[in-house]
């Protein structure tokens, strides 16, 4: 009827190891996490506090090696930060840090190992869907 839209069983979890048991199976079908919902609620469009969304992060010690430029809002000022793992690989960060080191303050970091948390590692080993946590 719609060739897009799937249907998603839903399950009921009984206890904490239930739900730990059903996400590591979840993941290792291949998909990222999960969705919690309150038994009783009803989805509603936007965020919500009826709704959860779990995720396994996997963290990194990368170094900081120059950032992009910014667009939008942040045009003029650092966009992205480009690290690079411990196989000499570039990757993108592009969230978690303030407006203060878009505006300037990366150039004090320049080289400086960083925390980063991720997802997955794309098809050539670099982190996807990267966050900054810290530099280290």
């Amino acid at each position: 009827m719609w060739p897009n839209v799937n249907i998603i069983r839903h399950k009921l979890i009984g206890s904490p190891r239930e739900l730990v048991d059903y996400y590591e199976h979840v993941v290792g079908l291949g998909f990222e996490g999960l969705m919690l919902q309150y038994p009783k609620t009803h989805y509603t469009a936007g965020r919500s506090n009826a709704i959860m969304k779990v995720k396994a992060w996997k963290f990194m010690v990368a170094e900081f090696v120059d950032v992009t430029p910014g667009e939008g809002k942040y045009a003029g000022y650092a966009g992205a930060m480009v690290c690079m793992d411990q196989d000499k690989r570039k990757f993108l960060v592009g969230t978690g840090f303030s407006d203060e080191f878009r505006f300037g303050k990366w150039r004090d970091h320049i080289g400086a190992k960083c925390l980063i948390q991720y997802l997955n590692l794309s098809e050539d080993g670099v982190p996807l869907n990267a966050s900054f946590i810290e530099f280290s």
